[in-house]
């Protein structure tokens, strides 16, 4: 079943047949994670419960999709702004790439999961909050969790859900009330936030994947020594003052080399 477990496939399946390929992930993830209630009829991807933290993963099927900047996508963004203010050549060249299914975090990792984990005592007022962290921390984490950071290709692919724009959402920019609603990072706040068509939440914080950061999608392109691919980011410039809304297009890619103090947000992934 793993075999072709895609996208496509999965949400063919009538709904009782998707809740039996759920039942059966469970199965076959022997205890790792927990199931979470699922209605086919509400819900599009089944969920699982890290039991440690009681984070939630989503189920991921796999599926083909446009890695880096598209044309399309490029002519999107130079309608909002141009020239881009962003390293195109970081982005390309764009190419259709294949991803196998997997579990992924719903949201990124909260201040009280790490916390926990590492044994860092944290204030009541923060503890929802995405933990920033170092990657050393990030890695010892997901590690402790029976988990591991997701790989660049599979975080492009969450983050776009199933969309080919240059924003999860579409080509162009909400009003602030909508972007907000993207951009908040903090559920303690109690706000609602969006969630993309995978249904995955809190994507603009900035967050550590398990690649190193080559300088393009070129096959021989050089490693930047020493950095880390970070994804995501345009939350922590909003209220924006410039064009720092390049930070929410599902291509946006940087290394960690130009983290503000080398910490960063992160979220689980795990293997089928």
């Amino acid at each position: 079943m793993m075999d072709h477990l895609t996208m496509e496939w999965f949400l063919g399946l009538p709904g009782l047949r998707r809740a039996e390929v759920a039942e059966a992930v469970g199965e076959a993830l022997e205890g790792t994670l927990i199931p979470l209630p699922y209605a086919p009829e509400i819900d599009l991807l089944p969920s699982f419960s890290e039991p440690r933290t009681g984070l939630e993963l989503l189920l991921i099927p796999g599926g083909a999709y446009r890695r880096g900047l598209s044309p399309e996508e490029e002519r999107a963004a130079r309608r909002l702004c141009d020239p881009i203010p962003a390293n195109l050549q970081e982005m390309r060249p764009s190419a259709t790439v294949s991803v196998s299914p997997f579990l992924l975090g719903r949201s990124p990792v909260t201040e009280a999961a790490a916390g926990a984990v590492l044994e860092q005592p944290h204030g009541h007022a923060d503890s929802l909050t995405p933990a920033w962290r170092s990657r050393e921390e990030a890695l010892k984490v997901v590690s402790a969790l029976g988990c591991r950071l997701p790989r660049e290709v599979e975080w492009e692919y969450a983050c776009r859900g199933g969309s080919r724009t240059l924003f999860t959402w579409g080509d162009y920019l909400p009003a602030d009330l909508e972007l907000e609603a993207w951009l908040l990072w903090d559920a303690s706040q109690g706000k609602v936030k969006r969630r993309n068509g995978f249904g995955l939440e809190g994507l603009f914080g900035g967050e550590w994947c398990a690649d190193p950061f080559h300088v393009s999608y070129e096959l021989e392109a050089a490693i930047e020594e020493g950095s880390s691919v970070i994804r995501g980011g345009g939350s922590q410039f909003w209220p924006w003052q410039d064009e720092e809304w390049i930070w929410c297009a599902s291509a946006m890619r940087m290394p960690s080399s130009g983290l503000f103090d080398g910490r960063c947000g992160f979220r689980l992934a795990h293997d089928l």
